[in-house]
């Protein structure tokens, strides 16, 4: 049976209610401190509403991740019809970092999602499939700006895309214990740092 638009909108509210809940629970009590029955009361949801939506926490931590790509996606792609597709990136790295210090996916709770996918296989797979298409789009985005130009064409662009994207996590690790990395003006400078290590120039 097909659901009708009105199921799938109310399904979707529930769905990021349980997300917004697991998202304040992880940052509060780390994801191994926080409890199932956490999420549950912080999203005003009896234990059997919730499990209709998430099987566990690996599921909402997979489901967070893919809202995560998505609009990382999303921002390579607005780079890639970009006039210069660097300074789209370096915009990107600012808007993630302001994403990052507003109650997005920031730096602490990544480290914990990092920290336990060392020992958990299944968030480990999850993180793997996140990098592996992040950074394909990536690659392929980095090769046309080598194509006009703007990267140097010495560059392997899937290996830049890897770099780039260890760079970011690593960014997001200090950002955990180092909040003051996220100034503006700071990001700006390693952005332009960034900008000529890709041009070559």
């Amino acid at each position: 049976m097909t659901r009708r638009p009105l199921d799938e909108a109310l399904r979707e509210e529930r769905r990021r209610q349980v997300l917004d809940a697991a998202l304040e629970c992880f940052r509060r009590e780390g994801f191994r401190g926080a409890s199932m029955a956490d999420i549950c009361q912080a999203a005003r949801m009896s234990p059997g509403h919730l499990y209709h939506y998430f099987a566990g926490k690996e599921a909402i931590i997979e489901a967070i991740a893919e809202d995560d790509l998505a609009r990382r996606l999303a921002e390579v792609e607005r780079a890639a019809a970009a006039p210069d597709v660097l300074d789209a990136l370096i915009t990107f790295g600012v808007e993630t970092r302001d994403h990052a210090t507003s109650g997005g996916l920031g730096g602490a709770l990544r480290a914990e999602i990092a920290a336990e996918a060392s020992h958990n296989p299944r968030i480990a797979a999850i993180l793997t499939r996140f990098h592996g298409r992040l950074e394909a789009r990536l690659g392929k985005v980095l090769a046309a700006a080598q194509r006009q130009g703007q990267v140097d064409p010495a560059l392997d662009p899937a290996v830049l895309a890897v770099v780039v994207g260890l760079m970011a996590d690593g960014f997001h690790a200090r950002l955990a214990s180092e909040p003051g990395l996220a100034e503006r003006e700071r990001m700006l400078a390693m952005g332009a740092v960034l900008r000529r290590m890709l041009s070559g120039r």
